[in-house]
């Protein structure tokens, strides 16, 4: 039992769910966002279970609901200090990529970023069994955006292609214990370019070289201050000096609650 500020500090006002990935899987999810917090150019980063479409997906006026079913959501979530919000996939296995890809640009695609922030990337791990087989996931993987933003292209001055990237672990840290120079902006790849070069790189994190004009700042900023009292963020993105909250009314741990106030708290 913890009182109410304990456990909603803790589970967001989630339930929780038995592990859905492996577990190396899960570690490097959580290395990757470890290391954003320390080196990236974010505000916050949060975890699976606060990355889910229902809770990041925030209202666009002519949208359609959600799909139901099916991947939503990401492994990890980085939100820049502008509120920009960048969808990570830990990808060590292609199976089923082009339904996943598709679905996430068909998302983007309805839902312009000035509404909802949203991009995505795709970051490939080797293969535990496999270690050679990077090459041959990226191709599988760019191919599949390629299809996918063609089908869903977005509008102009807001591409979809734009919107979705693509990177390797290796790339990002090229050897053990080292991350590349410039990896607090996170480059990838997207599929901006034209047919001769279609493949750009581009800096989801620098807002000099990725711009993002939110239709409301202030309510998608809202993330970065409702988020800093859970304790499950890492302690570097909180202010120097917040207290965590304590006591209430108690609360069984693993009771399950409507998901309301987490979706409160993400999108303000």
């Amino acid at each position: 039992m913890l009182g109410w500020a304990d456990w909603f500090s803790v589970t967001a006002g989630l339930g929780f769910d038995a592990s859905r990935q492996y577990a190396r899987h899960n570690v490097l999810a959580t290395e990757f966002g470890l290391r954003m917090a320390e080196h990236g150019q974010v505000g916050m980063v949060l975890g699976e279970k606060l990355s889910s479409w229902e809770l990041l997906v925030r209202p666009v006026p002519g949208a359609p609901d959600l799909p139901r079913g099916g991947q939503s959501a990401a492994d990890l979530t980085l939100i820049r200090p502008d509120g920009l919000r960048v969808l990570v996939e830990i990808t060590a296995t292609t199976s089923g990529m082009d339904a996943k890809v598709r679905r996430l640009a068909k998302l983007l695609h309805q839902r312009p970023m000035a509404w909802t922030g949203l991009t995505a990337v795709f970051v490939i791990v080797p293969r535990h069994d496999k270690p050679d087989s990077t090459r041959a996931d990226l191709r599988v993987v760019t191919r599949a955006i390629e299809r996918a933003v063609r089908s869903f292209p977005g509008m102009a001055g807001d591409p979809t292609a734009a919107k979705i990237g693509v990177v390797t672990w290796r790339a990002l840290f090229p050897r053990n214990g080292t991350a590349r120079q410039d990896f607090g902006t996170l480059p990838t790849m997207v599929a901006t370019g034209p047919p001769s070069a279609r493949w750009q790189t581009s800096r989801l994190l620098d807002p000099a070289t990725f711009p993002f004009q939110p239709k409301d700042p202030e309510s998608i900023q809202a993330v970065l201050r409702n988020t800093i009292t859970l304790r499950g963020i890492p302690a570097s993105l909180r202010p120097h000096g917040t207290e965590l909250p304590t006591g209430g009314g108690k609360v069984k741990l693993r009771k399950r609650h409507d998901p309301s106030l987490a979706r409160l708290m993400l999108m303000g």
